[in-house]
């Protein structure tokens, strides 16, 4: 056996093995020592000879002339879903590879548990891979963006039909782009996702955009000529005009106004019902301008969720003009009073059970209805936190807004 065969031999044996740390030290030993040419021949050698599906697996970036860039050692698992987004993005599977991704990223997340840098590169690793398999010119492109030699300060993002960096579609009217708050990536109004234009999700966002509502409240302030305001989102769940939010988006405040359509259009409201231990209010349009406003379908219960289900947060971020989707999983349940400082609206239950998301959510957001696959309502978006692990949204069950509004109908 030559020495380049033992040499194939033993990489390939610590892939096998799982051994990830001797991988990346054998291959960075043998790249210094070998040209290029002869490390890419390494490479595709140890590809072809480690078994699929054991311990880890190696993927490679190649540039110009086919000279490898990078390489990637992931897990077996995460090496077939790799392969897997890559077929989904270059059959312009936008929504199905959304989800596939989520799933990915809550997996390194819970693999990384406390080590929020680690999460960021294992996920950058992936996407390279992923990178790797798709086509280029087909359906979409997975973009790492390196702000900084700071591995900690990577953002990524998954562009549909992007060119350029733009979100205009490669194909003609294949695609649409959503206005969405990507896990990972600061929050900036003009984000959009791209999605096919015939998906579910293209229309789920359509239909709904008719169903939120943007709020604003405000009151006169402690200081002479100054006001305090509230900025929130949430939904109609009556044709009678019935609106649903958290209630800390409105309690105590003495002027309410529901915009919609871009905030082109703005209705006066008043508040109907609370529960405040449940965090949570109903509001009321005049009945003369209920008929343009369309309710959203409530689930009877969010008991129904498990774990790395997804969900789609819809709201108005920061006060911002447009209504924006934030896509994610369930990744657990917790107390409020765990991640809440203080009772909000006073009389808030801190041992309220809340439902964990794997999701982008900001300020402005809260009220804002959660729905699952089916178009369904199954909680509000209650509170967005910052964690070691990434940001989450944490979401109120449908189960005690159902209960709210049959009070309130006298049922």
């Amino acid at each position: 056996m030559s020495q380049f065969d033992q040499i194939v031999g033993e990489v390939a044996g610590k892939l096998d093995a799982g051994n990830k740390e001797a991988v990346s030290i054998a291959l960075a030993q043998y790249a210094s020592s070998l040209q290029r040419e002869d490390f890419r021949t390494l490479v595709k050698a140890v590809n072809s000879h480690e078994k699929d599906g054991q311990g880890l697996d190696m993927t490679v970036k190649l540039g110009a002339n086919n000279v490898p860039e990078h390489y990637a050692v992931l897990p077996a698992v995460e090496h077939g879903s790799a392969r897997l987004m890559a077929q989904l993005m270059d059959g312009g599977k936008g929504a199905e590879a959304q989800i596939l991704m989520n799933q990915v990223m809550a997996s390194i997340n819970q693999r990384n548990s406390q080590n929020y840098s680690g999460t960021v590169k294992d996920f950058r690793l992936w996407a390279m891979a992923v990178d790797t398999y798709e086509k280029d010119g087909l359906g979409g492109d997975v973009t790492i963006d390196l702000k900084s030699a700071d591995i900690s300060s990577v953002n990524w993002q998954m562009e549909f039909g992007s060119v350029a960096g733009s979100l205009q579609p490669k194909t003609g009217g294949d695609t649409i782009a959503i206005p969405a708050l990507i896990l990972g990536k600061p929050a900036v109004e003009s984000d959009t996702l791209a999605v096919p234009t015939d998906s579910a999700q293209a229309k789920l966002y359509e239909e709904t955009r008719l169903s939120v509502v943007a709020l604003s409240a405000k009151r006169p302030g402690q200081a002479a000529g100054t006001e305090d305001i509230s900025m929130g989102s949430g939904f109609v769940v009556g044709e009678d005009g019935l609106i649903a939010t958290n209630d800390h988006t409105v309690f105590d405040f003495d002027e309410i106004t529901v915009l919609t359509d871009g905030r082109t259009k703005s209705y006066v409201a008043k508040v109907v019902a609370e529960d405040r231990a449940n965090d949570l209010a109903l509001l009321k349009v005049e009945p003369k301008v209920a008929h343009e406003f369309k309710p959203l379908a409530l689930e009877a219960s969010a008991a129904a969720l498990t774990m790395d289900q997804p969900l789609t947060a819809f709201g108005y971020a920061k006060g911002w003009a447009r209504m924006h989707i934030s896509q994610g999983t369930v990744v657990g349940a917790t107390r409020i009073g765990q991640v809440a400082a203080v009772a909000n609206p006073p009389g808030e239950n801190l041992n309220k059970s809340v439902v964990v998301l794997n999701a982008h959510g900001e300020d402005g957001g809260s009220g804002g209805p959660v729905l699952n696959e089916k178009g369904k309502v199954v909680g509000l978006a209650e509170l967005a936190a910052d964690s070691n692990r990434g940001q989450h949204i944490f979401m109120t069950k449908v189960d005690p807004l159902n209960e709210l509004i049959k009070r309130y109908r006298g049922q």
